[in-house]
């Protein structure tokens, strides 16, 4: 029971750090900065629901696709890793904050749903903490702390909307570099995971291959 709880918060937190909710609500604070409180609102929830459904389309649909295109698990991995630490390394550094602009009027979709709070770094981390639950209620839970995160993301988005023009930049710039140093040590985790299941594969295949020649001469 610890195991599986365990996996729920583990995987939650990873999810919501992905997200990276606390500096994206000042984002969506300067994206809508004409509009009222209600108005960006609405315009997160339905951000909140294009990232649902973009990232299980990708878990799902993509999965097949990687599947039938022969991408291992590790090459997701490594991937992954690539993907989340440069978003890190712009939160930490700051220039995160000067990448965004938009033409639409309507910014839930673009550029809010995606690439602001759903990017390629979460769509690879929920596939690579998908891929690592082994077993259905393993997978299930995983599915679970999908919501929670994207949940949790949700709240922070709001409560950020309404007090994000009280907090200033100072704070706002303590908190991004305390995220993107979580954030930077989870894509290097991704990639130091990826790599070591590579060398396991070879280390592991190698011996077996030089014993059977062995056995036969």
């Amino acid at each position: 029971m610890y195991s599986l709880f365990k996996l729920l918060a583990d995987n939650t937190l990873e999810i919501f750090f992905i997200l990276n909710s606390i500096m994206n609500a000042f984002f969506i604070v300067s994206l809508t900065a004409e509009n009222s409180y209600l108005e960006r609102k609405k315009i997160i929830q339905k951000a909140i629901i294009v990232v649902t459904f973009s990232i299980f389309a990708f878990i799902f649909i993509g999965n097949f696709m990687l599947e039938s295109l022969g991408v291992v698990f590790y090459a997701m991995q490594i991937t992954g890793g690539i993907l989340v630490c440069p978003s890190a390394y712009d939160m930490i550094s700051g220039k995160a904050s000067e990448d965004i602009g938009t033409d639409s009027s309507d910014v839930s979709l673009y550029p809010i749903g995606v690439p602001i709070i759903a990017g390629p770094g979460a769509f690879t981390t929920s596939l690579n903490l998908f891929k690592e639950a082994t077993l259905f209620h393993e997978k299930l839970i995983t599915i679970i702390a999908i919501f929670l995160g994207i949940f949790l993301t949700y709240l922070v988005l709001v409560f950020g909307a309404k007090i994000g023009n009280k907090i200033k930049k100072m704070h706002m710039r303590i908190l991004s570099v305390f995220f993107g140093t979580i954030l930077m040590a989870l894509g290097v985790q991704f990639f130091i995971n990826g790599a070591r299941g590579f060398a396991n594969e070879y280390i592991n295949t190698k011996p077996r291959t030089l014993t059977y020649k062995q056995n036969n001469s």
